[in-house]
């Protein structure tokens, strides 16, 4: 973790504890157990299992001016950057259709929080488009049946030419997520702290791991221990193949910065397991349509 990053999450840990949040997102709380992958995905395909939770993404294609190019599963900080922003705008404005800025760099800047150029800008372009053409089926064991959520994690794109990047790939000026992913937000969705998700930028499992304990820790009733072993499963790319001894380190420095924006968490770190333990939602109240 850089100087910058470490005092970015010292100023967001101050500003959280002593203002009241003037921006929300939102998130799914499917999603919050079920994350993206962390890198490149080989092959096109991605699952995750999670408890009771199972999640299978597909890479699409998207359009370019030369006709379909193959994307990726869409991976890394800045495709969950994306998915958060959009999906805070669409339960703010009440719609599955979200407009986007018309310039890709003010939408960097003014929905995403970012300012930034040249390659980074190339890599979050690429990012948007791979989420874009995704396919993705949630499914929830019950104990004998299954609830299923299924189909492209946005139905609709209405598309312009980027004549101004130097590249093919055409840029979206509008979004509409798809209808059972919307549907699912109705009634599956908490709200987060803006200030929190810009401020962990730098990190995918930071990222995880603030929107997981800010779903986890305001619901439980007394403390909770979670294995190292469950832990793994949920937060590295291939739990079959990662190195416990190399996981753990990684995990304890997102933790830490996670539980830097989300100031009234408390984790307990112990050999076999780590323990949560009940705590307050970052945000209590908001839209009035926002549900828990």
């Amino acid at each position: 973790m850089t100087s910058r990053t470490k005092l970015r999450l010292v100023e967001t840990h101050c500003d959280i504890l002593g203002a009241d949040p003037s921006d929300l997102t939102a998130h799914s709380t499917m999603l919050a157990q079920l994350s993206l992958p962390y890198r490149r995905v080989e092959g096109g395909v991605f699952e995750r299992h999670s408890g009771p939770y199972s999640l299978q993404l597909r890479a699409g294609s998207a359009m370019t001016k030369n006709g379909f190019l193959r994307m990726d599963v869409p991976y890394g900080a800045k495709s969950r950057l994306v998915l958060l922003m959009l999906t805070g705008t669409a339960v703010r404005l009440g719609s599955r259709h979200v407009p986007v800025s018309s310039s890709f760099t003010r939408f960097c800047r003014e929905t995403l929080g970012l300012d930034k150029s040249g390659q980074t800008l190339g890599y979050l372009k690429r990012q948007l488009l791979n989420m874009s053409c995704v396919d993705m089926t949630i499914a929830l064991d019950r104990g004998g049946s299954f609830d299923v959520i299924q189909g492209a994690l946005f139905s609709k794109l209405s598309l312009t030419f980027d004549a101004g990047a130097g590249q093919q790939l055409l840029w979206p000026d509008e979004i509409s997520f798809g209808e059972a992913f919307w549907e699912s937000l109705q009634t599956h969705r908490y709200l987060l702290d803006k200030r929190a998700i810009q401020a962990l930028t730098h990190s995918s499992r930071a990222l995880d791991l603030y929107c997981w304990l800010a779903y986890r820790c305001w619901k439980l009733k007394k403390p909770t221990k979670i294995r190292w072993n469950s832990l793994m499963y949920q937060f590295s790319d291939n739990p079959k193949t990662s190195a416990m001894r190399s996981f753990k380190p990684r995990f304890k420095t997102a933790l830490k910065a996670a539980m830097m924006v989300y100031p009234d968490c408390r984790v307990e770190m112990h050999d076999e397991y780590i323990v949560l333990h009940p705590a307050k939602p970052p945000i209590s109240r908001g839209w009035e349509k926002a549900t828990f």
